[in-house]
């Protein structure tokens, strides 16, 4: 069925069969995320962020697994149509330096989102962690993480993108410096971020200071801190979020009242059976968990296995995502 004839009454009484919870007792399941589906990708064609969004807001909290393949589903789409979009409006990242509590300095960038400059309004904040910062496999050499976020990945571009569109609501998005290898195993970063620069954000720009408008997450051993971070300090963050992340040996033991958001690409063996343990260890703890093994690589032919193409992907959804639970918070007020 094409668009121009998919009525406006059929989409409206799927839409209240679907939020009722009431099941279609004249089709099996099979049948029935078939039709799920196509009415995802009518949306999608139609252009209809609104609609998908709406989907994906029911559906990454369901406890059906199925239905939360459904919400990643509508999660993709509404990253492809933001993809698609020339932003109107344009945030603003810089560099800035910040002394830290031994005695050094640190480096991060900054986001701030169209119209911060003009406006009271208070925002949420993403913080974002880079990967193993080594000239290996990049084509523009080595370069600071300032330099991967704004160059390589075009992070502000993309945010852009989705704020534009109305994929995700305005917010605030620091990325520290964390240095060649972010795992440390004196811990520094970890102390940097909650101690040092946490403060220094809430104090420095308008933004909602607590842990229900504040996220984490990462890519690569960047995936595997955020994780790290969240699990060890939920007072601090309410979404978490990791792609291609190795999270060998990892145990976390406070998951309950985060939302965790995983990304591996099917070409990424190492990454995808770590995240597939994660995820399993995060369940058998009642923990809120969406994972996309599938989605985020749609690529033909399919891209190198552990590249920032997989990782703008997946951070598209979970910028996504992390919006999404920050407007579940301001509800529950």
């Amino acid at each position: 069925m094409s668009v121009a004839t998919l009525t406006v009454r059929k989409i409206k009484a799927f839409l209240e069969k679907k939020f009722s919870h009431a099941p279609d007792e004249s089709a099996d399941n099979d049948t029935q995320e078939a039709s799920r589906r196509g009415v995802i990708e009518n949306f999608y064609r139609a252009g209809e962020i609104e609609k998908l969004k709406e989907i994906a807001e029911h559906d990454v909290y369901s406890p059906a697994e199925a239905s939360r393949a459904l919400g990643v589903l509508a999660l993709d789409r509404i990253a492809k149509l933001a993809e698609k979009s020339e932003p109107q409006a344009n945030g603003t990242i810089t560099s800035r330096t910040l002394p830290d509590s031994r005695g050094g300095t640190r480096k991060y960038t900054l986001y701030l989102p169209p119209g911060y400059e003009n406006s009271k309004e208070r925002y949420p904040v993403v913080y974002l962690l880079h990967g193993m910062m080594t000239p290996v496999n990049s084509p523009m050499g080595p370069m600071s993480s300032d330099e991967y976020w704004r160059n390589k990945l075009k992070v502000a571009k993309l945010i852009d993108r989705l704020i534009d569109t109305g994929a995700i609501n305005r917010a605030v998005f620091v990325m520290p410096d964390m240095g060649a290898i972010p795992i440390r195993s004196d811990g520094r970063n970890e102390e940097f971020i909650t101690k040092d620069l946490i403060p220094h954000i809430d104090q420095t720009y308008r933004t909602m200071p607590d842990r229900n408008h504040r996220a984490i997450d990462g890519y690569s051993l960047g995936a595997r801190l955020s994780v790290g971070i969240a699990t060890r300090n939920p007072d601090k963050f309410s979404s978490v979020s990791g792609h291609s992340g190795i999270y060998h040996g990892m145990d976390p033991k406070k998951t309950k009242g985060l939302h965790f958001y995983f990304s591996a690409s099917r070409w990424d063996p190492l990454s995808t059976a770590k995240s597939n343990r994660m995820v399993k260890k995060i369940r058998s703890d009642d923990g809120d968990v969406v994972y996309d093994k599938h989605a985020i690589l749609k690529f033909s032919p399919p891209t190198p296995m552990h590249t920032y193409e997989m990782w703008r992907r997946g951070l598209e959804m979970s910028f996504i995502y992390h919006s999404m639970n920050f407007k579940r918070a301001e509800q529950k007020k």
